[in-house]
């Protein structure tokens, strides 16, 4: 995987930090958590948009009232939002999805047992050292202390009923004949398949339960099935805001662009890149940001102007739906979301971190428009 693969892998992953994403709308609707400090360390370290030393000013090309600046509706075709219509089947969680995610939770938490004589048991989840071979030929690079789940039986079918009784330390070569149907991998079809095997651990799951959900998600919830519950409002939520989401942005389009605002987001856009370049570049011989991720100056800054644009067209969006409604809020109602948002509860931090009032103003405005949006022209069928 690709160093840009990973950092968009992790930005995925860290959907409760808080950041200046293309993805706008789903930063609205789930919490806030940002390394503050190091943050701010970095923004006062740096000079504004230079080729080292970038910095975010997620405020500039906003009004204290979350307004573009310079934006009016003729900038924007603005779609017909007051029809849309959402299939409830897309953003309902399955039981298969919601297992996945508990089933993760629990990989997350669990500890190698590497003690000799420790035994891989059916259904386990353990660490081996192998390699695969069709027609006496190896297939694929060795692989070393890979994390296999027993259950599934994915890596060569038939081969986790012989890892299971398996004791640590203790190595086999595993002969499987794979049925000529098997559909999972071609080459293993119709194939005696063979894998030298070494079992280097067992992993020690934990069990599902109240105390596991509440020692290490207690945020969330404090019982299984409250976790459960968790996990099905947030898929619920998340692709409900993604699909209302795709439709404003697919529907409608921009005509101009306020040049000031889209080039602090740009800005905004290429500290991101340089952020977590600091945080992982000692991981890399990397000389450094460019080729770290393997861009020129210019074409990281083309990637981040062209990611602009679509975060930029889409506050035009929800603006021009904001002011089209009539929509208003108080300073009261701002403080409140801002410190009921903002993981810290700090609301000055909160200031600090994303440079004055004007931007959380802004996103005050998204979730306004969400909100009516969801309650008045979203048709659930």
């Amino acid at each position: 995987m690709s160093k840009e693969s990973r950092m968009n892998a992790k930005k995925t992953k860290q959907k409760y930090r808080h950041k200046a994403t293309r993805a706008r709308l789903l930063k609205i609707i789930v919490p806030i958590a940002i390394a503050v400090v190091a943050l701010l360390i970095i923004i006062r370290e740096v000079n504004v948009y230079s080729d080292n030393h970038p910095t975010a000013d997620y405020s500039k090309g906003l009004t204290s009232a979350g307004l573009i600046e310079g934006f009016d509706s003729s900038m924007v075709n603005l779609c017909d939002y007051t029809k849309i219509d959402v299939a409830l089947a897309d953003i309902t969680a399955t039981d298969e999805y919601v297992q996945s995610q508990i089933d993760d939770a629990l990989a997350q938490h669990s500890t190698l047992v590497s003690d000799e004589g420790t035994e891989a048991y059916v259904n386990s989840t353990v660490s081996i050292d192998y390699q695969i071979y069709v027609d006496d030929e190896a297939y694929g690079d060795p692989a070393t202390d890979a994390r296999v789940n027993l259950v599934d039986d994915s890596l060569v079918p038939g081969l986790s009923s012989q890892i299971a009784g398996m004791k640590v330390g203790e190595s086999k070569t595993a002969e499987i004949y794979v049925s000529e149907d098997y559909a999972g991998n071609a080459p293993y079809a119709g194939k005696i398949v063979k894998v030298d095997v070494t079992l280097k651990g067992v992993y020690d799951t934990p069990e599902f339960n109240d105390e596991f959900v509440t020692t290490n998600y207690g945020s969330f919830a404090t019982t299984a099935d409250g976790y459960r519950q968790y996990l099905k409002d947030s898929y619920y939520k998340n692709n409900l805001a993604s699909k209302v989401q795709a439709y404003i942005s697919d529907n409608s389009s921009v005509v101009t662009y306020p040049d000031k605002y889209l080039k602090a987001s740009a800005q905004n856009e290429y500290f991101q890149y340089y952020y977590y370049f600091l945080s992982y570049k000692s991981y890399s011989n990397a000389k450094n940001m460019f080729d770290y991720y393997g861009m020129t100056k210019d074409e990281l800054k083309e990637k981040c102007d062209e990611a602009a644009k679509t975060s930029v067209a889409f506050a035009m969006y929800m603006q021009a739906i904001y002011e089209k409604e009539g929509l208003s809020f108080t300073d009261e109602e701002l403080k409140d979301y801002i410190t009921s948002t903002y993981t810290a509860g700090d609301y000055d931090a909160a200031l600090e971190a994303y440079n004055g009032i004007n931007y959380w103003a802004q996103q005050y405005i998204e979730q306004l428009v969400y909100n009516h949006l969801v309650e008045n022209y979203v048709n659930f069928i």
